[in-house]
């Protein structure tokens, strides 16, 4: 058994042949190049061409242009005498396969299509091999699995696949702390420079290092996404609740708005009927039982109002005490004068008498005047009549004179009316006077009324100042609960909002370093998201070409089926053919396409 590939001589030691030395002019074949190290062949155990043979497998068949050490390490997880060989170094080999097997599935494929693929050794390989071959040359034997594990060893700085080999390597000891404590006067380190060239694929593997930053990076991603969640909790919540309370205390304060306004239009309509309408109140029967219910519904309405109030009562305590001013303005003990006093004002009797000196005067002024008339007219009669009866008279005078003393007469009884109607004045004028004096007696016992309805008054206005002192106080003490109420609760809010600026810092803060870390990360997603792309259209390609193979398998598949059974008949068994009609006579195509050809030939020649 060989190696499969065309750039490599591996030979074991039942095909081992001495050959001749090649020239590094003759050493370039078509298919890569090969130097003058490995011009010759080369001398290996069966495990490890076993190995090459796998590697250029998995490269083949992964369509890779060259076979690298990720492809051989792969190979030697793969076969049982190599994974012996790993595990007795102390490597996973699990976990070895597992990495290379991602790395080899996720390089793009440098021969596209789906012909055969013949894929290049590559240098570091090459390198490989030729370290692993001078260290069996010291010892005269082949090379073998541990010789390349050693050489990997070894040499880790030149390859990239020793970082890999080593990841997976059983550490006997734990790793040593990230930082060590330095003596303080101690001489700066030193570091080697290694210009070499760089490693292959040493961008796309990762350390050690690597995998604990990204383990710690997920879990504090995972943190952070749990505080969020908790803090976005935490924060409707508290939203919720400061919602809750604004609406209770504005539902509150409209409902205390209201009962100020209703409880203030009573105290003024009170203050209005007792500074207006108390005076007039007397002048009936007043019952003070409906006003003193009320003060005592107004009284339990406030002690029952009191213990929900939880806002200042300022505009409350100003009407109450406007209306002690005015209650004190007014003193007690001439309560009962001033009553008087207000009842005489409102019940005038000097137009009553006025009135009474009008009438009195018109009547006695026109009878005055009436007689005094009288007593003239009379005279000038009397005067005229001794002219008369100075003076001759004739029969026509006489009846003049008759006339006249008829007329005499009717003015007598004129004024015997007249003297009826001065004594029926006279008369109404004793009744008018029967009726000043009933009034005046009425006066009395309304005066008497006043008087007491003025001290029932005086202690109703004294137990109305008790009460509204005692609705005073305790407003006050409400008013002060109220306001350590409100600075609590102030305060409470004070420390809600220095919280959640806190936690909005936070939050800025770790939305910072994460989108920091996105930004960072994004060239490499890309690239990954790029490689994927590729990954997929070129799976596209295999997944067409099967789908052609298995139409040609199912026309195949049904082509033998049918042959089986034309082969497996009598007919065929007797005569040796599935078409014996056809057979028995010798077919005449041939013979017409002939003739017809000729024919052909004979019309062109003769044109």
């Amino acid at each position: 058994m060989a190696y499969h590939g065309e750039d490599l001589d591996l030979r074991t030691s039942q095909t081992w042949t001495p050959s001749e030395v090649i020239q590094p002019a003759e050493a370039a074949l078509s298919n890569g190049k090969r130097g003058s190290l490995l011009a010759g062949p080369v001398l290996v155990d069966d495990t490890v061409l076993a190995c090459f043979n796998q590697a250029y497998d998995i490269a083949a068949a992964h369509r890779a242009g060259e076979v690298r050490v990720e492809h051989l390490l792969n190979a030697m997880t793969r076969l049982d005498a190599s994974a012996a060989a790993l595990e007795t170094h102390g490597i996973r080999v699990v976990a070895l396969k597992r990495e290379t097997a991602a790395i080899i599935a996720g390089d793009i494929p440098a021969m596209p299509g789906s012909g055969p693929v013949s894929p290049r050794r590559s240098e570091d390989l090459a390198e490989v091999l030729k370290f692993a071959t001078a260290l069996a040359a010291r010892r005269n034997t082949a090379v073998s699995v541990d010789d390349l594990l050693q050489v990997l060893f070894d040499h880790r700085g030149e390859f990239g696949a020793s970082e890999l080999l080593l990841r997976f390597v059983a550490r006997a000891e734990p790793l040593p702390p990230l930082t060590r404590p330095e003596p303080r006067y101690a001489a700066p380190p030193r570091y080697a420079v290694d210009y070499g060239r760089p490693l292959y694929r040493n961008d796309y593997l990762g350390t050690q290092t690597d995998a604990l930053q990204n383990s710690r990076i997920e879990s504090l991603e995972q943190a952070v996404r749990a505080l969020g969640q908790d803090l976005s909790n935490e924060r409707h919540a508290i939203a919720s609740l400061v919602r809750d309370f604004a609406r209770d205390t504005v539902a509150h304060q409209d409902d205390q708005g209201r009962t100020h306004a209703l409880l203030i239009d009573r105290i003024g309509s009170l203050e209005s009927a007792f500074r207006e309408g108390g005076p007039a109140a007397p002048v009936a029967a007043v019952d003070t039982s409906g006003l003193v219910a009320k003060l005592g519904d107004i009284e339990a309405a406030l002690e029952l109002r009191l213990q929900e109030m939880s806002q200042s009562w300022s505009v409350l305590s100003t009407r109450l005490q406007e209306l002690e001013e005015t209650i004190r303005q007014r003193p007690v003990q001439t309560e009962g004068g001033t009553a008087l006093e207000d009842i005489r004002q409102a019940v005038d009797l000097k137009p009553i008498s006025d009135r009474l000196d009008i009438i009195e005067e018109a009547v006695l002024g026109s009878h005055q005047s009436g007689f005094v008339e009288l007593g003239d007219r009379l005279s000038r009669l009397e005067d005229g009549v001794g002219q008369v009866l100075a003076t001759p008279t004739g029969d026509g005078r006489t009846d003049e004179i008759i006339g006249g003393i008829d007329r005499i007469h009717g003015l007598w009884g004129n004024v015997e009316g007249l003297s009826g109607n001065v004594a029926g004045l006279a008369g109404n004028l004793e009744s008018l006077t029967g009726n000043v004096a009933g009034l005046s007696e009425k006066f009395d016992g309304l005066f008497g009324k006043v008087d007491t309805h003025s001290g029932s008054l005086t202690e109703l206005l004294t137990n109305l100042s008790e009460r509204v002192k005692g609705a005073e106080s305790a407003i006050a003490a409400e008013i002060e609960t109220a306001a350590a109420k409100h600075q609590a609760y102030t305060q409470d809010l004070t420390e809600v909002h220095e919280a959640l600026l806190k936690v909005n810092q936070n939050q800025h803060t770790l939305a910072g370093a994460m989108d920091q870390w996105r930004t960072d990360s994004a060239s490499d997603v890309a690239a990954i998201m790029n490689r994927l792309g590729e990954i997929d259209r070129d799976t596209a390609l295999p997944a067409e070409t099967l789908s052609a193979l298995n139409t040609h398998m199912d026309q195949m598949n049904k082509f033998i089926i049918e042959r089986y059974h034309r082969r497996h008949r009598f007919m065929y068994w007797l005569f040796g053919t599935d078409d014996w009609i056809s057979a028995s006579w010798p077919s005449t195509k041939a013979k017409i396409e002939t003739d017809q050809h000729r024919l052909k030939v004979v019309e062109q020649t003769k044109a």
